[in-house]
């Protein structure tokens, strides 16, 4: 009897056992189940996506032909306001946009590439590695430095690697770290990439440093525009000279054909002479050697160039003065 009844509690919990698995089994099934039909559903949104950017993708490239093969044909008056209408409204909703997005970094130049076609996302670590804001993709845009705004900015304009690029004070607000790094990167777009980079900008000596053919424009009117390498030919250059006895070292330089002008420093209280032809620019050593021998050694004798800034302050004097000179 003893046995009988042990056998039944061993194959009721057996029993007991085997109900609670199967119910266990039951639930993961039905989970899987579940899991599975989620995933047919994202996956038939996505495919359904995918098939309404294609048909969407086909319809831009129709009409981009369509207005191709109409401004062919069109008067220039016309050509001229169909894309200051049409690219005017388009940069402003998009920087409206772009200007109140909550997103991040990443976010903001996955819009852009998306918006310029780009699919290889690769671009997106080269752009943000040249801008060094790698390490600011995770950010979101109203959280960032007015510096790092500008960087986003620059990476919005060359992620697709444009032909022509046009920016307008590009290092305002950086460092001069960030100053360096924008130079340097426009400097590559422009050798390696062939990139044409146009840049209006107020920081002259920064131009000066970038520029390989600077352009002066005045009240629309272009009125110089000079080879980055020939402009030390334009530059004023004087010579800079003080000593003990100003009268005395004048009238040596001046017995000896050379133009002497006196020019006071009433800040410091001090007097100098001022030499601005040529000739005395490039003969600094002889006037010194000139004025030792009349026993009149200058304390100072310095070569002062022009800077861009000044220069084109003078050629816009110049100009509004109605004496401009195209070889100044």
């Amino acid at each position: 009897m003893k046995k009988i009844l042990l056998f039944f509690l061993v194959s009721s919990v057996v029993s007991f056992a085997n109900d609670e698995i199967v119910s266990e089994l039951k639930g993961l099934n039905s989970e899987y189940e579940s899991l599975v039909k989620e995933e047919e559903a994202r996956f038939q949104k996505e495919r359904e996506l995918s098939e309404a950017a294609k048909a969407q993708n086909i319809k831009l490239e129709e009409l981009k032909a369509s207005i191709e093969e109409k401004l062919a044909t069109a008067p220039e008056e016309r050509k001229n306001k169909f894309f200051k209408d049409t690219f005017d409204g388009l940069v402003n909703d998009y920087s409206v946009y772009l200007k109140n997005i909550e997103g991040k970094i990443a976010e903001n130049l996955e819009i852009v590439s998306t918006l310029r076609g780009i699919r290889n996302k690769d671009v997106i670590d080269w752009v943000t590695e040249k801008l060094k804001l790698d390490q600011y993709k995770d950010k979101q845009v109203k959280h960032l430095s007015l510096g790092n705004i500008a960087r986003l900015g620059i990476a919005k304009a060359i992620i697709h690697k444009p032909k022509i690029l046009i920016l307008d004070e590009p290092t305002n607000g950086l460092d001069p770290f960030g100053v360096i790094e924008v130079r340097e990167l426009l400097k590559e777009l422009a050798n390696n990439l062939g990139t044409t980079v146009l840049i209006s900008s107020h920081k002259l000596e920064e131009i000066s440093k970038v520029a390989t053919r600077i352009v002066i424009i005045h009240e629309g009117r272009l009125i110089r525009e000079v080879e980055s390498k020939e402009l030390d030919l334009y530059l004023e250059k004087k010579l800079w000279i003080r000593g003990s006895n100003n009268k005395a070292i004048k009238a040596v330089l001046s017995n000896n054909g050379y133009q002497v002008n006196f020019k006071s420093d009433l800040e410091n209280k001090s007097c100098y002479l001022e030499l601005i032809d040529t000739k005395s620019v490039e003969s600094s050593e002889e006037i010194a050697t000139l004025l030792v021998n009349a026993g009149y050694p200058p304390k100072m004798l310095t070569v002062e160039k022009e800077d861009l800034e000044n220069y084109f302050l003078r050629i816009l004097n110049n100009c509004n003065r109605g004496a401009y000179n195209e070889n100044e």
